[in-house]
């Protein structure tokens, strides 16, 4: 049973009290923690480690781990006040064949070895109605594998949130054109305890054979980054230009990672902001 399941079981138990913490440097790293890496399930060409962030601190405590019903877990990041965005698949309990019941989430941002900075149970889920759950991987369904959950607490309120991102087709085209620079981060399955960062990668031209509105990508990304943010740097600030859904083994045997942009649940946020008194 690991470290992160027992801090689900203590929530069980007691009642929250949110930390409040300082404004902190947006770009202080924590050393990389040997400890909180293995090699253990990492494709060969995979780098043995990634960096470890403190994710306390601004603006990694906007993102959190996932807990659905302590059996699985992935990455989610604060877009507003009350509002994450994860994958649709991370939600869909295989047993019942239906989504798991919101009661039954926890969203703890800036979580690290049995430590976070807040948590809030979700109020309720808001998967993409067009995404249907398949085992096997399916580009088409990929692009649509994205939710947005409400929580329970306004936890933006206190740590912040990411801004989209958004671009329009010639805009993306344009970038991944240009490889421009991104940053992948996650609770990858080797970190599990710990948010680590891939920022060292930059966005690809998409294959012809997948849809061409999947942000193609080198990011490292694997099991537990399923939902995590793919940020670009606009200014002095990170924001949010998708969100990793899964990876692509193209003819050439690279390993190509695939984000969901930002606009395509742009409409959607805009949408749940405008019915409930959530902010943004």
């Amino acid at each position: 049973m690991n470290t992160f399941f027992h801090v689900i079981a203590k929530l069980l138990r007691c009642s929250f009290t949110a930390l409040v913490i300082a404004a902190i440097s947006l770009n202080t790293l924590a050393s990389p923690a040997q400890k909180l890496s293995s090699r253990d399930g990492l494709p060969t060409d995979f780098p043995s480690e990634r960096i470890i962030i403190d994710a306390k601190q601004s603006p990694w405590n906007r993102i959190g781990n996932l807990s659905i019903a302590g059996r699985k877990f992935c990455s989610a990041s604060l877009i507003a006040d009350n509002v994450i965005i994860t994958a649709a698949h991370c939600l869909w309990n295989h047993n019942t064949e239906n989504w798991y019941p919101a009661e039954f989430i926890h969203f703890l941002a800036g979580y690290q070895q049995e430590d976070y900075v807040a948590h809030s149970r979700a109020k309720a889920i808001y998967p993409n109605p067009n995404y249907q759950f398949q085992i096997s991987t399916n580009p088409e369904l990929l692009k649509k594998d994205w939710a947005l959950i409400e929580l329970e607490e306004p936890l933006g309120a206190l740590v912040g949130y990411f801004p989209l991102h958004i671009l329009n087709k010639p805009q993306q085209r344009n970038l991944q054109k240009k490889h421009h620079p991104v940053a992948l981060a996650g609770y990858r399955q080797d970190t599990r305890e710990a948010l680590s960062l891939d920022n060292s990668c930059e966005l690809m031209e998409t294959p012809a054979q997948l849809p061409s509105s999947l942000l193609s990508n080198n990011c490292h990304g694997l099991s537990g980054d399923s939902g995590g943010p793919l940020l670009i740097v606009q200014g002095q600030n990170w924001e949010l230009l998708g969100i990793h859904a899964g990876r692509h083994i193209d003819s050439r045997q690279r390993t190509i990672a695939l984000a969901i942009p930002s606009s395509d649940f742009y409409d959607q946020l805009l949408s749940l902001l405008s019915q409930t008194s959530l902010k943004r």
